[in-house]
């Protein structure tokens, strides 16, 4: 058994929008565009840059943002010209890339139902409960008239 006195629990939340942070969420839908910072805060979240405190492939020392494919610098006076639209192709609502996510295919995505039964009813058959799409393994969710109409 645990003893809870000497258990220590971290505990956070984060606040994830269509554009990275409220932040920077804010500023496209105000402004249209993000700035630098946002840029960059954009370019860390699926990856495309990371920080690296250490040493580079070429043998120097860094403490920096590098590019995740060339691990050379990133610089920031060129991050609106040259990655703005490589950044903004990953931002928004956007499909899932299945080559960045190993095994996953998004063509056999689960889906949970939830049912809430307020009163107690006969045996219900499982074949109410039809399949609309075995691609996505969902079923189409019946309603509690539908149910009861299946009985009377």
């Amino acid at each position: 058994m645990l003893d809870l006195d000497k258990v220590i629990v971290i505990a956070g939340c984060t606040e994830l929008e269509t554009f990275g942070s409220l932040q920077t969420q804010r500023k496209m839908e105000a402004k249209g565009e993000c700035s630098i910072e946002g840029l960059l805060e954009l370019a860390s979240i699926p990856g495309l840059i990371n920080f690296v405190d250490g040493k580079m492939k070429n043998g120097k020392q860094y403490v920096e943002q590098v590019d995740a494919k060339t691990e050379d610098s990133v610089d920031h006076s060129q991050v609106k010209s040259k990655d703005k639209a490589q950044i903004l192709a990953h931002t928004g609502v956007w499909f899932i890339e299945p080559e960045r996510f190993r095994r996953h295919d998004p063509n056999r995505r689960g889906y949970t139902q939830e049912v809430e039964l307020t009163m107690i009813l006969r045996l219900l058959k499982l074949q109410l409960l039809m399949p609309i799409s075995p691609k996505f393994n969902m079923v189409r969710k019946l309603t509690l008239d539908e149910v009861l109409n299946v009985f009377h």
